[in-house]
């Protein structure tokens, strides 16, 4: 076995999304789209209590969202990639702060952390329709951002992005529905939620 692995990471973030070895040729970067497809299936194995029943949240990260990188073999990012983002050339655990849950509206989401931050923080969020109907493709919006440091106009606690079909695109707003939500904030877990906006 080699004591490299290739790593499925969000840029924005670091987060590392999904982990796995290759035997021949393992310093060369995978041909993500040759493995993925469209995008790459993210499920919260934790139970969250929501109006239609206690079902992990699931969401489809396109693919254009996604980088791939090989680091140093460190066996804890297969049974957790979450837990981990890439630093360097290593696959780093992550320690137990994440964001609060996040306020969704049909136009925006606000995400906050605990602490205020001393520097310019990245922050990825994906929201995406839970049990769309039959045959329809989830309605999925993709955003990123910063949080930034204490000043007149932040308290440096948390961002409020404006909902788009991908960053730096148009506004897109949302239907009063259910959505599944992975928000990343750099240098701490990830976090998972359902809401409605009201």
């Amino acid at each position: 076995m080699s004591d490299k692995m290739q790593v499925l990471y969000i840029e924005q973030t670091g987060h590392i999304l999904a982990a796995f070895t290759r035997v021949a040729d393992a310093d060369s970067l995978t041909d993500i789209k040759t493995i993925l497809g469209d995008g790459l299936l993210v499920h919260n194995l934790k139970s969250i209590p929501s109006a239609a029943g206690t079902a992990g949240e699931t969401l489809f990260v396109p693919l254009d969202q996604l980088k791939v990188k090989v680091v140093k073999l460190n066996p804890g990012a297969f049974f957790a990639p979450l837990g981990f983002v890439v630093n360097g050339g290593e696959a780093s655990e992550l320690g137990n702060v994440k964001p609060s849950t996040p306020s969704l509206t049909v136009n925006d989401i606000k995400i906050t952390i605990t602490t205020a931050v001393s520097e310019a923080t990245n922050v990825w969020v994906q929201i995406q329709e839970n049990n769309p109907p039959p045959g329809d493709e989830p309605k999925r919006r993709v955003m990123s951002g910063q949080i930034t440091p204490v000043s007149s106009t932040s308290t440096g606690k948390d961002v409020t992005l404006t909902l788009r079909l991908r960053p730096n695109s148009p506004p897109a707003s949302i239907p009063k529905k259910e959505f599944d939500i992975l928000a990343l904030v750099a240098g701490e877990k990830p976090l998972f939620a359902r809401l409605t906006p009201p």
